[in-house]
């Protein structure tokens, strides 16, 4: 079944992941001193991204001369190699673009994006919809609605590689700029793979995210899907590697699985289906299962380009604001 195509009987759940009774780590650079520090906060959130925002930095170097992971074969992945290359997606490309769509409660979001990591450039349109998500959804529904009165919010974000982005909300024609939201690759620190879990001294497992540096954290779900690695890929006796199947152009790992009591419990999901990017670990779509079999959760994605099929960044314009309000 393809969900770009149709889906069905989906209910208002959000695409979020929410990790219970315990925590996130993000890992950041402190450039006066050189050393790391570490920032404790709750479960991540696709449309709350603050641990991302909190862990940003101001006036770091930019990486230059960047070189890219290369991922396994394919043919001889195992599950750590996917669950690898998921967590560390970010080493895998450079410059990416294209569309994610996800629900939350009894809305639609759709995330239009392009962002280069190396240069710390991006752009991303953030629309949310009303939608009746007990029915049908499609990727020609949700652009449908752009034609109606059910528009809740359109924002937009530009971020020219400098210290800060320039916010632009089309719903209330105001713009802003964001000094210190740029995140740049040098704020970024490599984790180990068996160090990505710990234990606190309550006996509660805390989850260790390495920062976000593709200025896009609306899209993380898929571009850079650290927490739904952990949610559902941490126990690898719960899913399986089904094959390799094309989605949008790209091959993909096909796994199936089951999920955690506890973990599933909140997100409604008892099993699941991921289409994840051979080559980068990006997640191109996830369906989420209730225990009757019923689509409960979902997000998919829509013309995925990465280096030199990708789009260029948007260019922030005073010609797109002129009759729009300064917030600073």
């Amino acid at each position: 079944m393809n969900i770009k195509n149709n889906i069905t009987t989906i209910a208002a759940i959000a695409a979020v992941v929410s990790l219970a009774t315990t925590g996130f780590i993000a890992y950041a650079l402190n450039t006066d001193k050189n050393e790391i520090k570490t920032i404790k906060s709750p479960a991540a959130s696709v449309t709350e991204p603050a641990t991302e925002a909190a862990t940003a930095t101001v006036n770091i170097p930019k990486a230059t001369g960047r070189k890219l992971e290369t991922a396994v074969s394919s043919s001889s992945a195992t599950k750590d190699d996917i669950y690898h290359i998921m967590l560390n997606s970010i080493d895998y490309y450079d410059k990416v673009s294209g569309t994610v769509y996800f629900p939350a409660n009894d809305t639609c979001n759709k995330i239009e994006f392009q962002t280069v990591l190396s240069e710390s450039k991006a752009f991303f349109r953030h629309t949310q919809y009303n939608a009746d998500m007990s029915k049908s959804v499609s990727m020609d529904a949700v652009d449908s609605m752009a034609d109606t009165n059910d528009i809740i919010y359109d924002t937009e974000m530009y971020c020219d590689g400098e210290s800060s982005c320039i916010s632009v909300d089309n719903t209330e024609k105001t713009y802003a700029s964001n000094p210190g939201y740029v995140i740049t690759l040098d704020s970024v620190l490599d984790i180990p793979d068996d160090e990505r879990i710990t234990m606190e001294s309550d006996g509660n497992p805390c989850y260790n995210l390495r920062t976000n540096p593709t200025n896009v954290p609306e899209a993380s779900i898929s571009l850079f899907p650290q927490e739904m690695t952990f949610g559902f890929l941490k126990n690898k006796e719960l899913w399986d590697i089904e094959g390799i199947e094309k989605y949008d152009g790209k091959e993909c790992y096909h796994i199936t699985g089951k999920t955690e009591e506890e973990y599933g419990n909140k997100l409604n999901v008892s099993k699941f289906d991921f289409m994840v990017d051979v080559n980068t670990g990006v997640l191109l779509q996830y369906m989420g299962y209730d225990e009757i079999g019923n689509i409960s959760d979902y997000m998919y994605t829509d013309g995925i380009s990465f280096e030199d099929s990708a789009e260029n960044v948007k260019a922030f314009s005073e010609n797109l604001i002129t009759s729009y309000k300064c917030m600073d």
